[in-house]
């Protein structure tokens, strides 16, 4: 998005992650690059570092957490309705 619409986004979301991986784990799990950060080097950063570890010990985990939470069995409005619940508090 361009800088003017980043900006605006910045002051009107309220949540700490905008990754969907990490907004369903409740946490950051996952790298997050957004605008100015998404570059080259901060992506080639994340691919040879953060994202390596994710593979290894500890952070399969974070695949298995996620995968085990999108597997549950409800209506996709019903998980949206309790994921969004915890986001005023």
């Amino acid at each position: 998005m361009n800088a003017l619409s980043g900006a605006i986004a910045r002051r009107l979301i309220r949540i700490p992650n905008v990754a969907l991986p990490n907004i369903v784990l409740g946490r950051r799990a996952f790298p997050e690059l957004l605008q100015e950060h998404f570059t080259t080097e901060g992506l080639a950063g994340v691919l040879t570092t953060e994202l390596g570890h994710l593979g290894g010990a500890g952070g399969g985990a974070a695949f298995d957490e996620l995968k085990q939470r999108l597997a549950v069995k409800k209506r996709p409005c019903e998980s949206v309705a309790e994921l969004m619940s915890g986001w005023n508090d």
